[in-house]
């Protein structure tokens, strides 16, 4: 995708574009570079087999809620109220570790190639 990139640059900012336009494209390119590079980051970040473990607890202790909550209904308002915060906490956390950066980072190289055809 570097590749793209750099092609879809020098068409951008080449010497014929006009000042603003130069701009826009300026600002065009640096988003896609800064989504780029943050998603290839999560990507890694999210293969990694801490994370992996990580995500695997929040969904465990998530159903484990779930389970407790529908089985027991001995709880007190304030027991309930506690499960309730964890399961929050495990979808929050899940919430970070379910991302989906591949199709972030397809629809970036989707509007590179878009850009390189109009050229």
């Amino acid at each position: 995708m570097r590749k793209e990139l750099e092609e879809v640059r020098k068409i951008f900012l080449a010497d014929e574009v006009d000042e603003e336009e130069r701009a826009e494209n300026e600002e065009t390119l640096s988003d896609w570079e800064r989504t780029i590079v943050e998603s290839e980051m999560f990507l890694d970040w999210r293969s990694h087999d801490v994370t992996k473990q990580i995500a695997q607890k929040a969904k465990d202790t998530y159903k484990e809620m779930a389970y407790l909550l529908a089985s027991d209904r001995s709880l007190t308002d304030e027991k309930r109220r506690s499960l309730w915060a964890k399961q929050d906490a495990a979808l929050w956390i899940l919430s970070l570790t379910e991302k989906d950066a591949q199709s972030t980072l397809d629809q970036v190289k989707k509007q590179i190639e878009v850009a390189l055809g109009k050229a």
